[in-house]
C-alpha cells in the first residue's frame, strides 16, 4: 500500500481524531488543522483560525511547503443553532465560512500536487441537518451546499484521478453534539437504530473513501446516521 499524506481539519477531536487515528493506523501521514496543539496527536498539527481567510492561506502555504498533501477531510464545522428570526447575518457569514469557504481554500492549496501526480482524495463533512431540522438554518444551508460544490469538483477532477465525495453523518458523540443538543437522550431517540453514532463508525466510512479501494467512487454523499435520513413511519 502506498503511504501517503492527509490532512483534517478539525483533525484533534472527534470525528477528524478518529479518522487521523485510522490514518495514521495504516502508516499514512497525517496532518491536523486546529485551534489548539495536542501533543498526543500522530502526526502534525498547523494551528489556524478557519474564519481568518489571510491567516488559513499562510498556514496552508506552510503545509504545502512542507508537505505533499495527497488527501484532504474537510471535517471543522461550526453550527450556531438558532430560529430563523433570531438568525443574524454575522452569525450566517460564520457558519458559511468555516463550512464552506475554508474547504475550497484547502482544496485549491493541495491540488497543484494531487492534479500533478494524477491522484488524491477529496472529503467534506456535512450532516443529516442538510436534509432540514429546526434551528439550522444557517448550517442546513452550509452542509446541503456542500452536495452540490463537491458534485462540481467530482466532475472537473475525474480526469486527474482524484476522487471528491460527502460523508453526512447523523448525530455523533462529539464535542460539538453535546454543545448544541442538551438533551442527548431526546436527540437518540429519533435515531431508528435508538443510538448516537461514535466517531469512530464514521471514520471508518472517511477512512475507506480515501482509501485505494474507493477508487471508482466520486460525487457522491453517504449518509452514515442510524437510518435517520431514511425516517421511520409509526404505523
Amino acid at each position: 500500500m502506498t503511504k501517503r499524506t492527509t490532512l483534517i481539519s478539525g483533525g484533534t477531536k472527534g470525528i477528524g481524531r478518529a479518522t487521523a487515528d485510522m490514518e495514521a493506523e495504516d502508516g499514512h501521514h497525517v496532518i491536523a488543522l486546529a485551534r489548539n496543539d495536542d501533543p498526543d496527536f500522530p502526526g502534525d498539527v498547523y494551528k489556524v483560525d478557519l474564519l481568518d481567510r489571510e491567516n488559513l492561506a499562510a498556514v496552508m502555504k506552510q503545509i504545502t511547503t512542507d508537505h505533499k498533501v495527497d488527501k484532504v477531510v474537510h471535517c471543522a464545522g461550526l453550527a450556531n443553532p438558532q430560529m430563523i428570526w433570531d438568525v443574524t447575518l454575522e452569525q450566517f457569514d460564520q457558519v458559511m465560512e468555516i463550512n464552506l469557504r475554508a474547504s475550497v481554500q484547502m482544496v485549491q492549496a493541495c491540488l497543484p500536487h494531487m492534479r500533478k501526480q494524477k491522484w488524491g482524495r477529496i472529503i467534506n463533512i456535512s450532516s443529516r441537518a442538510a436534509l432540514g431540522r429546526v434551528t439550522r438554518t444557517s448550517y442546513g444551508a452550509a452542509k446541503s451546499a456542500m452536495f452540490g460544490m463537491t458534485r462540481s469538483w467530482s466532475l472537473e477532477l475525474a480526469l486527474d484521478n482524484i476522487t471528491a465525495n460527502v460523508v453526512a453523518p447523523g448525530p455523533t458523540l462529539t464535542e460539538m453534539l453535546k454543545f448544541n443538543n442538551p438533551d442527548l437522550d431526546a436527540f437518540a431517540a429519533e435515531v431508528p437504530m435508538k443510538r448516537l453514532g461514535e466517531p469512530r463508525e464514521i471514520a471508518a466510512m472517511i477512512h475507506f473513501l480515501l482509501s485505494e479501494e474507493a477508487s471508482f467512487c466520486t460525487g457522491q454523499t453517504i449518509f452514515v446516521d442510524g437510518g435517520l435520513s431514511v425516517g421511520m413511519a409509526n404505523l
